[in-house]
């Protein structure tokens, strides 16, 4: 009781009783409130999915490159995206010489090629001459061995 002789029921006014329902309703409100923002965000990434399937497909894009799109959906964004990465995207060709077939080897890897085959063929009579070392019976057929490989110009053994 109060001051009045009334008790807090008696005190309290209609406005009071709605005020205390609603501040209950509030955490049910704020938890509906998170799924209706996510469920928001999850439709715009969708539409944004989508819009950009239908733009890189207008420019001749494999869709399947949207997911190394970082950027926004603005035209210009995209269209710079598209023209740095053209080469990558398969829009445009290496750029080649005009003048040059692609048929021809250069003088330079073909001398490198030339070595590269050296070596290997090296490689090959080393250790065939090693192979020939280890199953010589006797000192004449070994001197004979390394007379060839110096011959060959081989480094010494």
């Amino acid at each position: 009781m109060n001051e009045y002789g009334l008790t807090d029921e008696q005190n309290e006014g209609d406005w009071l009783k709605k005020l205390r329902k609603q501040a209950k309703e509030v955490p049910n409100l704020l938890s509906e409130n998170e799924a209706l923002k996510e469920r928001l965000s999850k439709l715009e990434s969708q539409s944004q999915a989508r819009d950009l399937k239908s733009v890189f497909a207008q420019r001749g894009v494999n869709p399947a490159f949207i997911k190394f799109y970082a950027g926004d959906t603005s035209d210009e964004s995209i269209d710079a995206w598209i023209a740095e990465n053209e080469e990558l995207l398969g829009l445009r060709k290496p750029d080649v010489d005009e003048g040059s077939d692609p048929s021809v080897i250069s003088v330079s890897d073909q001398e490198a090629w030339t070595h590269l085959r050296g070596m290997v063929n090296d490689r090959k009579l080393v250790l065939d001459m090693q192979g020939r070392l280890e199953a010589a019976t006797d000192k004449d057929e070994v001197m004979a061995i390394i007379a060839e490989a110096r011959g060959l110009g081989l480094p010494d053994m």
